[in-house]
């Protein structure tokens, strides 16, 4: 891969990860019709048909041809993606049958072939990047006729089959040693083998009817899956796409009785198949040849009739294609893809020499880099997945981190984190709680709208003497320091101490969620109220363990009172002003205590007020008068509420004036005094509305006033 491994390796808590999307980039190849043949252009062959794969790339992005030279079975290389083709190596001294080439995750490089004269089935391995390859071994017989065999690798296994289907080998030990064969009854026309990325093998065939099998777990059976509708493909190509809108073989031909632009697209699991739109393809026996891959991307290689090779590429599993794009003239070709660069490589045969085109940025894909080493973490962790997107996703695409099981499988995956986006950011990912202990666990990211999904992570989960027990982290609820009324610290400011050795575990300290970069101790020292967390994490494992608490630092409050009424007003509103250090809760008149600085409904008179710090350290109270007055009295000498007067004026000795319904003055008084007892003239005035006038100065600005209005006497 061309990623660089950018972990790191200090903080298991990130996974980086690099999202790759490349369109296909018109019709224009980075290198064309380079030879890859050194021995002229005489009898070079791919080989009989399309169908075989004669190019393999490594993950360093070298690129394998192999083809059939007059005398021999010959492999070329090249080092600089196709720019150019080192001297070509002698692979088998055959040079009947159809080659095939194939390569290993770890780099071994495999050629296979079938010497239909003596039907026996040969391959050579090169452990050193195709400089050397081993002497042809006979890994058994092949049924007469047979001029091919298909071949995968996948991890330390390779499998091939031969064209009938009548024998399928393998082994799983890079090739090296015996080879295990499963003889069956087949008899097809054409028969191929593919592989998904969890491993599963299956054989596709067709006579023109088409089959799938799946081998077993224990490599010694093919088991038949049903396909529904069948279908029928002539002169088949096969490819198989593995991504997170599922698994798919898809198959398409030259064609005889059938439309030669007909294939199928077939679901592994469930053997559902639906028609594919190929282009068509003008010769019936050569030239089609399908790539596809686990991202969404599919090739379709064919030929016109003016005898050109093409491609079309379709980016969504064959539901529609691009303009297709003529590579050359010629009679048959190949399809890689280079994993470094993901350029596209089309390897084709032209009058006797073989060439191969490099088409750039082909295809869309997402690559994670795995980090290194492995990520061992525990149940119910919370890490982040950090993200490049390198080209343009649709505005907010929802990508989601998948966890398989224990054992790599993602049929019942969970999701543990998702974000909406298009650039470069973070997933926040949490791991479920009770996982069973496994180091088999994977992880992918995917975004099911572009059916793209990316190479999987292999993390360590609860298991292995990396994950060690977390230390008890006990904190206090709350650690509180007050402050006196000149701001000096009463008490010490307080300490939060966890009582965990910095030997073998990290610290992490927020405020308020935001991180404090330089408190990297076992301890903080607290000068800021405030909600405090501290995240302790094992130094070998990153597992985590985290307690929060609560710092009060307090200081007695000042207040002032404003008035939010009018004189006079009904239920008038007052808001307390608290100045000071502190978390504050505030009363009236001895009532009960309350969040909200601000009282409504306040009735006239005089009322006392009082903020005072929630943790206890200190208060501060005042008074304030509201102006209004009685809407009536009862002078009756019971001792309640015998005399009216507007008691929030007692200080100004404002005058009021009393007049009858028929605006007769019938008493002044003035508000320092105790106010009017319903006599007048040293008559008892009768139940009735009384009407008055005072001259006051305003309470706030000391500008005089008169304000007008009524009150009822009640006896």
């Amino acid at each position: 891969m061309f990623f660089k491994n950018i972990f790191n390796l200090s903080n298991f808590n990130s996974i980086a990860l690099l999202l790759i999307s490349l369109h296909f980039n018109a019709q224009t190849p980075l290198y064309s019709n380079v030879q890859v043949n050194d021995n002229g252009s005489t009898s070079n062959r791919l080989g009989s048909a399309s169908t075989t794969r004669n190019v393999g790339i490594d993950q360093n992005g070298n690129i394998y041809v192999v083809y059939l030279s007059p005398s021999d079975i010959r492999m070329s290389k090249s080092v600089d993606n196709g720019q150019s083709y080192l001297s070509s190596v002698a692979v088998g001294t055959s040079n009947l049958g159809n080659p095939e080439i194939a390569v290993s995750d770890n780099g071994h490089v495999f050629v296979s072939w079938v010497d239909a004269v003596n039907s026996q089935i040969f391959l050579s391995i090169s452990t050193d990047g195709g400089l050397n390859f081993s002497s042809p071994k006979s890994l058994g017989e092949v049924a007469v006729g047979d001029i091919t065999a298909h071949m995968v690798t996948q991890g330390k296994s390779i499998y091939l089959v031969t064209r009938s289907g009548s024998f399928v080998y393998f082994n799983s030990n890079n090739g090296l040693g015996d080879f295990k064969k499963i003889e069956t009854e087949f008899n097809f026309v054409y028969t191929d083998i593919q592989v998904d990325k969890s491993g599963r093998v299956f054989v596709v065939a067709d006579d023109p009817n088409l089959y799938m099998f799946q081998l077993d777990e224990e490599n010694v059976a093919l088991i038949p899956k049903s396909l529904t509708p069948p279908g029928q493909v002539y002169f088949s190509s096969y490819s198989l796409s593995d991504g997170p809108c599922g698994t798919f073989v898809f198959v398409a031909g030259g064609g005889v009785s059938n439309p030669a632009s007909t294939g199928y697209k077939m679901d592994v699991n469930t053997g559902n198949s639906t028609t594919v739109a190929f282009a068509l393809q003008s010769v019936g026996t050569e030239a089609r040849v399908l790539y596809a891959n686990a991202e969404g991307t599919l090739i379709d290689g064919y030929s016109n009739d003016k005898g050109e090779l093409l491609i079309n590429v379709s980016s969504n599993q064959g539901q529609s294609f691009g303009n297709p794009i003529v590579v050359a003239k010629g009679e048959s070709h190949s399809i890689g893809r280079n994993p470094l660069t993901d350029d596209v490589v089309v390897v084709y045969q032209n009058n006797d020499a073989i060439y191969s085109s490099v088409y750039e940025s082909s295809l869309k894909r997402i690559g994670l880099i795995e980090p290194s080493p492995k990520l061992s973490i525990c149940n119910g962790a919370n890490f982040n997945l950090d993200y490049i997107l390198s080209s343009n996703f649709n505005t907010a695409t929802d990508f989601k981190v998948i966890l398989s099981d224990e054992f790599g499988s993602f049929v019942n995956g969970v999701e543990i984190g998702s974000v909406a986006s298009n650039s470069n950011g973070s997933i926040n990912c949490v791991l479920p709680n009770n996982l069973p202990p496994s180091d088999g666990y994977l992880l992918k990211m995917v975004s099911l709208f572009d059916c793209v999904e990316s190479e999987f992570v292999n993390i360590n989960i609860g298991v292995g003497a990396s994950i060690n027990a977390l230390p008890a982290l006990v904190l206090d609820d709350l650690y509180i320091a007050c402050l006196d009324d000149d701001g000096v610290i009463i008490n010490a400011f307080p300490e939060i101490e966890t009582h965990i050795s910095e030997v073998n575990y990290n610290f992490e300290w927020k405020l308020e969620n935001e991180t404090l970069l330089n408190e990297t101790s076992s301890s903080i020292a607290t000068k800021v109220s405030g909600i405090y967390e501290v995240i302790v994490a094992d130094k070998i494992s990153n597992c985590t363990v985290s307690r929060t608490t609560q710092v009060h630092i307090g200081e007695p409050p000042k207040i002032s009172i404003e008035l939010l009424s009018d004189d006079f007003e009904k239920n008038q509103t007052i808001h307390i002003i608290a100045e000071g250090i502190g978390d504050y809760e505030y009363s009236l008149g001895n009532g009960p205590y309350q969040d909200s600085s601000t009282f409504s409904g306040v009735g006239p008179g005089e009322h006392v007020v009082e903020a005072r710090d929630k943790y206890g350290c200190g208060s501060d109270q005042s008074s304030v008068s509201i102006l209004g007055y009685s809407s009536f009295f009862t002078p009756n000498n019971d001792g309640f509420n015998d005399y009216w007067n507007i008691d929030a004026l007692k200080n100004q000795n404002a005058t009021i004036s009393i007049f009858n319904r028929h605006g007769e003055l019938l008493k002044q008084i003035n508000t320092s005094g105790s106010g009017w007892n319903g006599i007048s003239n040293g008559g008892m005035m009768p139940n009735d509305d009384y009407w008055f006038k005072v001259e006051y100065r305003d309470l706030k600005t000391g500008v005089p006033k008169t304000f007008l209005s009524h009150f009822t006497l009640k006896r």
